[in-house]
């Protein structure tokens, strides 16, 4: 069974491929070699690392649910 061959596969390749090219991106809030302030003083990239957390918290949480609801994780744990 290949990446792309069922729809939830597809899914969630690209969620990953997505979320990889976004932390890959160079952008300040990520990456940053001089000090830039944001809320409260913090640097921006610790803010930008946070909510990047939060996103990718959020996405493991929605692929449990929706692996666990397939029919290949149904079938785990009972006596055939």
């Amino acid at each position: 069974m290949g990446m792309w061959d069922n729809a939830f596969e597809r899914r969630w390749s690209a969620v990953f491929l997505a979320m990889y090219a976004v932390v890959m991106l160079p952008v300040r809030c990520f990456y940053a070699t001089e000090y830039v302030p944001s809320w409260k003083g913090l640097p921006l990239f610790m803010v930008g690392w946070f909510w990047l957390t939060v996103a990718v918290m959020v996405l493991i949480f929605i692929f449990y649910l929706q692996a666990m609801g397939r029919e290949e994780y149904l079938e785990l744990g009972t006596d055939a």
